[in-house]
């Protein structure tokens, strides 16, 4: 048996057990991406009835089929059966590490290529990959992807390394064609890297163009023949493309690019400081024992401009920067090892180290603690706990809905895996983001809602605007369970004709607590209140829309303290979204302000817009910085063009 081939089987089950104190992870918000509505409802795995088919360009293929499979394989029919949900989360996690394992055997043999065959290096990049993918805040143990993303990236990488190594160019087409099926099939936006690697390839290799071109064009042409078979207009999967990334505030102009920059630099280093000990590796590799071949820096080029190109700042999206950061980090424990004994010594310290810092801490933590550790640094505790507050919550909602139709609103879409039932639409769960994506959804939403009501409407975001459903759309939902203090059942009663148009109806809506209590009020004796053990779980305090609360809370206090002229910073999603908020608001919005030029004279919610420099302090007497994301820069920019003196409210969460 050789070297490479021990170290793989020796260093396996340490792996697994490394990774096995994570498994007790609540399910993430973007399971219910993977495993659609449609499986969850019919126990049948098709693709064209779910969200990836509609709106995220016919891919994510391959990790949709993966936890579908895993899904349908390790949870039971009968619902009267103990914890189904168990099955789900523990085998997906044993089987995501064993994929995550595969990677790191190719980030080895990766190693071992460019290091002219040592086996050492082989073992170290295996190991480092291993331990770093394996630390929570890099985004591993949550359904995405990347994880399939990053084999596919590696094995291409290696493919290319293998064809200069051998002088044989048709390994760049098996590479083209690995890295254009991964783009394909599993994420649209390594399209960017592939972009940028075989662009380079080319410029350095121009010999190498025919067989990337075959490579490229044959996962391209089963691309194609995939979307027909779907049923797919390639032109409107297109549009909800760019429509998912303008949902997310994307920033214009030189500033734009430079923000995104820092907010991405800052997500970066605040993973790699919760545990800086292979990042610092990395630095002393980068160093001491940097790999000098071109293609290995394209590789690491083209991750790093996808990582910043993407819109939001989701853990998961530093996944395929970790097998970059593994190689480099194996370069400098070389180094170390390299010191003799005493830098064995060091070496096998760092290892003990790291083994204390992150799987020993996970099993020291309670199921709570450990989320929000996970979490730290990513979103507040409150948001964090929204996870842990429906996982707490599973047994008893699969029992309640029994199998029912079930239809969820806002951004908890694991409670379709949770609850065991779901209901058949493309539209995973009503959020805001989907006004962006397909802006016609809403009549859609309710010509289904209305044709078919689900027996079950779950409200995870305090979104669901019962009354609108009852009086507007003849709908009549009952408030039947509250889990905690933020989530909501209501029960299907009964329906009557809608009294208006349905393409003018608004069942998505942010709700304030008033009117959530008055729901509640109305059901009288036959709410159900789950209250949750204290500090048990959680502190679960209006955890349903955290900003939406928070929002509600300052309107309030600055109604009180007199403020009669607002203006509000930022034309986004967000101010769309709590729009109602700021409407109700007893301190008057007179104006919302955006870096835009592009948007100046236009209106947002009916509220005139203007450019931040084209206003003046006599305009208003206030600002609210109307965002989830971008405060601290927005907060920035106030101070250049206004100093202090007027008064500037964030959104504390």
């Amino acid at each position: 048996m050789n070297v490479e081939v021990t170290i793989i089987l020796a260093f396996l089950p340490v792996y697994l057990l490394i990774r096995f104190a994570f498994a007790r992870l609540p399910l993430h918000i973007d399971s219910g991406f993977y495993v659609s509505n449609n499986t969850v409802a019919t126990r049948r795995l098709r693709f064209a009835k779910g969200w990836n088919a509609h709106f995220a360009g016919c891919s994510k293929v391959v990790p949709e089929f993966f936890y579908s499979l895993i899904y349908l394989l390790h949870t039971r029919k009968s619902h009267a059966e103990s914890d189904p949900i168990w099955g789900f989360k523990q085998w997906s996690r044993f089987y995501a590490s064993l994929v995550n394992y595969a990677t790191a055997i190719a980030v080895g043999f990766l190693g071992f290529v460019l290091s002219d065959g040592d086996w050492e290096l082989f073992a170290c990049a295996t190991i480092a990959y291993a331990l770093l993918s394996s630390e929570p805040h890099w985004g591993s143990y949550f359904e995405c992807g990347e994880l399939f993303e990053n084999l596919a990236n590696v094995v291409a990488i290696l493919f290319l390394m293998i064809g200069l190594e051998r002088g044989e160019l048709s390994w760049f087409g098996y590479a083209a064609f690995a890295w254009s099926f991964s783009t394909f099939f599993v994420k649209l936006s390594s399209a960017i890297g592939f972009v940028t690697i075989f662009g380079g390839c080319a410029i350095l290799y121009p010999t190498s163009i025919p067989a990337i071109l075959v490579g490229g064009g044959v996962s391209t042409a089963f691309y194609v023949v995939w979307m027909l078979a779907n049923g797919q207009n390639p032109i409107a999967l297109v549009r909800s493309l760019i429509g998912h990334e303008s949902s997310y505030d994307q920033w214009q102009g030189s500033w734009g690019i430079f923000h995104r920059w820092v907010e991405k630099g800052r997500c970066l280093a605040n993973a790699a400081w919760r545990n800086p000990m292979i990042p610092a590796l990395a630095v002393a590799g980068a160093f001491f024992a940097a790999p000098s071949e071109p293609i290995f820096w394209l590789f690491a080029i083209g991750v790093a401009i996808t990582y910043v190109a993407q819109a939001t700042d989701c853990r998961y999206y530093l996944l395929p920067l970790t097998p970059i950061i593994a190689i480099i980090a194996a370069g400098g424990l070389m180094v170390v090892m390299s010191l003799g004994p005493a830098g064995l010594l060091n070496a096998i310290g760092l290892v003990v180290i790291w083994v204390i810092a992150i799987p020993v801490r996970a099993m020291c933590y309670s199921t709570s603690g450990l989320n929000a550790w996970c979490w730290k640094g990513g979103i507040s505790d409150r948001e964090a706990s929204r996870n842990l507050l429906l996982d707490a919550a599973g047994d008893t909602l699969r029992e309640i809905c029994g199998g029912e139709s079930l239809a969820v609103y806002g951004p908890l879409n694991q409670a379709y895996l949770l609850a065991g039932a779901s209901w058949t639409t493309p539209i995973v769960a009503p959020e805001y983001y989907m006004d962006h994506v397909h802006p016609t959804w809403e009549r859609e939403h309710n010509e289904q809602l209305f044709a078919s009501p689900p027996k079950w409407i779950l409200d995870t975001g305090s979104c669901f605007d019962a009354k609108a459903s009852r009086n507007d759309l003849g709908l009549n939902y009952c408030c039947y369970y509250r889990f905690g203090s933020s989530i909501r059942l209501y029960r299907f009663v009964g329906a009557t004709s809608p009294t208006m148009a349905i393409a003018d109806i608004a069942t998505y809506r942010v709700q304030t607590r008033g009117q959530l209590f008055a729901e509640e009020v109305r059901a009288g004796d036959r709410l159900v209140v789950h209250d949750f053990e204290e500090n048990a779980y959680f502190d679960d305090e209006f955890l349903g829309d955290t900003t939406g609360a928070a929002l509600s809370e300052l309107l309030e206090n600055l109604a009180k303290r007199g403020y009669r002229k607002l203006a509000v910073y930022g034309a986004g999603r967000f101010t769309l979204r709590h729009a109602d908020l700021y409407r109700k608001s007893g301190a008057p919005i007179s104006i919302v302000l955006d870096d835009n030029g592009d948007l100046e004279g236009k209106t947002c919610a009916d509220w005139p817009i203007k450019t931040i420099e084209k206003v003046s302090p006599n305009d208003f007497d206030a600002i609210i910085i109307s965002t989830d994301r971008f405060a601290r820069a927005m907060l920035g920019r106030i101070k250049r063009r206004f100093g202090r003196d007027i008064p500037t409210f964030t959104i504390d969460v």
